[in-house]
């Protein structure tokens, strides 16, 4: 099932100030490649202007081809228009820092690619029709601040994974299909203010570990299969 709810920018408006005046932007070329896109053309100055100056940039870029590429791959995607791996992204002196793919009518699996961005502090893929699990390869995101994936056809379980991501203020699975136990692990997420999983299938009890969220601001559960004490 997938339910729709328009995405916020408030925070990714809050990162892209936070991150100057984008030092590499203009080095982004707004030239087209083939279809599917050319891993090559992050190197050669098809993508990315003054390659040799950004390296950086260019490892982002070949992870972000490959992201496309997976996308473009699946037959229900066939109307997608990306003739450039830059739409939705947001890049600094470091490389991709943003990456906004939500309301795209996406299908098919979470590429595990997505682990190789690994200057990401923004990823939202919601409101899209993406099903299979969450890959534990998201889990090398460790700058990740935003993770959103609400609003899909996500399944199995939450991956315990996840907890290496220790700069994660927001978290949001909600509007899913997961299932099975909430990890204890994701009480190593200090820095955790918003934890959404609700309307998914999850059962087992509460792990006491979600006390050690001090700086929680929201927690939500409901509409899941969770049992036994608060």
């Amino acid at each position: 099932m997938n339910w729709r709810r328009r995405r916020g920018w408030v925070i990714l408006a809050v990162l892209a100030a936070s991150a100057g005046a984008a030092a590499v932007a203009g080095n982004v070329s707004a030239q087209t490649g083939a279809a599917p896109l050319d891993p090559v053309g992050c190197s050669n100055g098809t993508y990315i202007r003054n390659p040799g100056s950004n390296p950086g940039l260019v490892e982002d870029c070949i992870a972000l081809v490959a992201v496309r590429n997976h996308f473009k791959s699946i037959p229900a995607n066939a109307g997608l228009e990306w003739n450039t791996p830059w739409e939705g992204t947001r890049v600094n002196q470091d490389g991709i820092y943003a990456l906004d793919l939500a309301d795209n009518d996406l299908s098919g699996a979470i590429p595990p690619e997505l682990g190789n961005l690994t200057n990401l502090q923004y990823l939202n893929l919601a409101d899209n029709d993406l099903s299979g699990a969450i890959p534990p390869e998201l889990s090398k995101l460790t700058n990740l601040v935003v993770l959103r994936l609400l609003a899909n056809d996500l399944s199995g379980a939450i991956p315990p994974e996840l907890s290496k991501l220790t700069n994660l203020e927001d978290l949001n699975l909600r509007f899913n299909s997961l299932s099975g136990a909430i990890p204890p692990e994701l009480g190593n997420l200090t820095n955790l203010k918003y934890l959404r999983l609700e309307a998914n299938s999850l059962s087992g009890a509460i792990p006491q570990e979600l006390g050690n969220l001090t700086n929680l601001v929201v927690l939500r559960l409901l509409a899941n299969d969770l049992s036994g004490a608060i």
